[in-house]
């Protein structure tokens, strides 16, 4: 069982792998567009798909998919992104937190949409804080 989740684990790596071609990397514009809204791909729903299917059964836990370890999910998401507070508002986690059940339903039917939806609003604030530290450089300092 260990070699079949291995085997399907690279098989969903290659096939999601995708090579550069330096040249390409080299032309594009590097400027960072922090309002830039992104979207997920038809291979990230399967993907999420998959590591639903297999989560319960080759974690070493054997621990379910559910809305236990979907709150632990969603918690977690929001601390990776904002684990000091500095950029969602408090509306903003209270508009999220409906979702904080579902998520194992989300992921079991490939639909990330709430995860980029969180995504993106963290994005927009950040660049929101950007904006506003600059601002506050073009001041001058009174100590």
């Amino acid at each position: 069982m260990k070699k079949l989740f291995t085997i399907v684990f690279l098989l969903v790596l290659i096939v999601t792998s995708k090579a550069q071609n330096i040249n390409e990397v080299l032309s594009k514009d590097h400027s960072i567009d922090t309002n830039k809204v992104i979207v997920p791909d038809e291979i990230h729903k399967r993907v999420s798909q998959v590591i639903a299917q297999f989560l319960p059964i080759y974690h070493y836990k054997k621990q379910g998919l559910n809305d236990s370890l979907s709150v632990v999910i969603f918690d977690g998401y929001l601390e990776m992104l904002d684990n000091n507070k500095l950029y969602f508002l408090k509306s903003d986690v209270e508009r999220f937190e409906k979702y904080k059940t579902q998520l194992d339903e989300f992921l079991r039917g490939g639909d990330l949409k709430i995860a980029y939806e969180i995504f993106n609003l963290f994005k927009k604030r950040l660049g929101e804080r950007i904006k506003f530290v600059d601002e506050l450089l073009k001041q001058k300092f009174d100590f």
